[in-house]
């Protein structure tokens, strides 16, 4: 019953272009509509290296849905081994974006802010010409979703954004 999934791809694009995708918040509704993603944009927020990122996602049935992620990086090994995290810290994001949630949500006519969140992408160097991407993400879509349909978008969603991130790292 937990809305979890995993996607990974092979492929012979290098981390790095696959990393700069990632990174490119203000960027990503361009490259990641097949994902359905409507609005990204990154926060003028930081601590340390972590920094806030705003999306809205406009899926059909599971429409409407908008959130905060906290992201940060681990490093496994320089060049070759790289995890970058997200989660949503919806009692943070109240704390430092209050002004902004009600802005969007205005703008948006009341999309549902999703409150719980986590994922990661793992990117690894395989060799000289392989890279493996990884993507996971444990989501809580809010609302009066039957399960049967979050499952549904998981697996629709998850590869989708997965190649697309590959194909803007290319």
């Amino acid at each position: 019953d937990i809305p979890v999934f995993k996607a990974t791809m092979i492929t012979s694009v290098p981390i790095e272009g696959v990393m700069d995708a990632i990174l490119d918040g203000n960027n990503a509704h361009n490259f990641l509509k097949n994902s359905h993603l409507k609005e990204s944009q990154i926060l003028n927020h930081t601590i340390g290296d972590t920094t806030f990122l705003y999306q809205i996602l406009d899926l059909p049935i599971i429409s409407d849905r908008h959130y905060i992620t906290k992201n940060y990086t681990d490093t496994i090994s320089v060049g070759a081994h790289y995890r970058l995290n997200w989660l949503i810290d919806s009692k943070q994001n109240d704390e430092f974006f209050k002004d902004f949630i009600t802005r969007k949500e205005e703008e948006h006519e009341y999309p549902i802010f999703i409150m719980d969140g986590v994922g990661s992408w793992e990117l690894k160097r395989l060799n000289y010409n392989q890279s493996e991407v990884t993507y996971y993400v444990l989501i809580d879509p809010g609302g009066m979703i039957p399960d049967y349909l979050v499952a549904y978008a998981n697996k629709a969603l998850g590869p989708n954004t997965v190649m697309s991130m590959v194909n803007e790292g290319e």
